[in-house]
């Protein structure tokens, strides 16, 4: 195979990258990218590292990791044990397919107060083989994943991209909380789209300024391919700001669930205490919803959350 077909190929996401294949990067290049160059057994990739601190954006004061039970009550489960990974990755495009390359894979955890977050940039596509190397063994380490809207959009994607190398089984399987649809049905009428930056605003208080809008990070991974890697500092900021934050925001998801301030978060704090058997912290937490509802009549309640609460009510009736 010519050097310029197997370019074409990897490039279109058709070819396994392999250290006989991984090619140089520019050092131009580089020097404009956060972060080190790591070898692996596969060949070279671009790793870089942040840690934020409670109290600094995006992390609000009093930040902390969410124990097993409350993990369980929020996301209305059965508790489990063991450290939870929050994941998120930048594509060449929104679509799926063969040709959808993950350029960017964002993992994030609690280590020691702060949150860690390692990033893996593919800066040419001949890189793919050592990226997803390196993250799939940092998965290993954990037992648990937390995302936004990663189970529609950001695990398929990445799943494809190992199928295509011959990972395909290799992905841990563990659960996945997905923090978007709990976020949409608490905050309803709270927003004016469901979007992590509108959650961001609406629950930790903190808007990004100068934030490069994910919809244009794929023109940047491009521009990257042709030796301009200008804005790559920009995707990379915006990637580890998307993971960092959804620890803060499962922070806040939880404190407006002790603390229902209208009609559809006191509902689903109700539900979910009866699903975790906390029958107390049930009884009191539609209560509250009593009362809110009493006074906010016209507040917007999803649907089906109305109808869970309704056969929640029952039960707490039953009970009594």
């Amino acid at each position: 195979m010519s050097a310029g077909l197997q370019e074409k190929l990897a490039r279109l996401g058709l070819l396994a990258a392999t250290p006989s294949t991984a090619s140089a990067v520019p050092p131009s290049v580089v020097s404009e990218l956060p972060g080190r160059e790591c070898l692996t057994c596969c060949g070279p990739v671009w790793m870089h590292e942040r840690r934020f601190v409670p109290g600094a954006a995006p992390l609000p004061h009093g930040t902390r990791p969410l124990t097993s039970v409350e993990k369980a009550l929020l996301f209305r489960r059965p508790p489990r044990h063991g450290a939870a990974v929050a994941f998120d990755i930048e594509t060449t495009s929104l679509a799926s397919g063969a040709g959808v390359n993950a350029f960017l894979v964002g993992l994030g955890w609690w280590h020691e107060g702060v949150v860690v977050v390692q990033q893996w940039l593919m800066r040419s596509p001949l890189e793919e083989e050592a990226m997803l190397a390196s993250v799939l063994a940092t998965l290993q380490r954990f037992t648990g994943m937390l995302s936004f809207c990663g189970r529609g959009f950001d695990i398929p994607r990445f799943r494809d991209r190992l199928a295509m190398a011959g990972r395909g089984e290799q992905l841990p399987v563990f659960p996945h909380d997905d923090l978007a649809p709990l976020a949409r049905q608490m905050l309803t009428g709270r927003m004016k789209n469901a979007r992590l930056a509108s959650v961001e605003a609406e629950l930790l208080g903190f808007r990004r300024v100068h934030d490069l809008p994910g919809s244009e990070c794929p023109r940047e991974w491009f521009a990257l391919q042709r030796g301009q890697a200008h804005r790559m500092a920009a995707v990379m900021e915006h990637n580890a700001i998307d993971v960092a934050s959804l620890f803060g925001v499962e922070w806040a998801l939880f404190e407006e669930l002790q603390q229902p301030r209208t009609p559809a978060t006191a509902m689903l704090a109700t539900v979910a205490a009866l699903e975790a058997g906390e029958m107390m912290h049930a009884q009191r937490a539609a209560n509250v919803a009593d009362e809110i509802l009493a006074a906010d009549s016209a507040g917007q309640v999803p649907r089906g959350l109305a109808e869970q609460y309704r056969r929640a009510r029952q039960r707490l009736h039953a009970a009594c």
